[in-house]
């Protein structure tokens, strides 16, 4: 659990190459430096309508190479 919440992850592995516990060991340590990355708890700021729309047309444009 994060500040963010909980993480869901689907894991599929071949059971030739690798066993559940090596998998969950591995999902363990995933968890935990994830956790560790995550930010902590903070106060969300507030968003202002006026910046609302410039900020979204700004990212969307980064995102969209504009």
């Amino acid at each position: 659990m994060t500040g963010r919440g909980r993480l869901i992850a689907l894991v599929a592995y071949d059971l030739g190459a690798s066993s559940l516990g090596l998998v969950q060991l591995f999902f363990e340590q995933l968890a935990t430096d994830l956790q560790a990355a995550s930010p902590k708890d903070s106060v969300p700021k507030q968003v202002l309508a006026a910046d609302f729309e410039r900020e979204l047309s700004d990212s969307l444009n980064t995102l969209f190479g504009r």
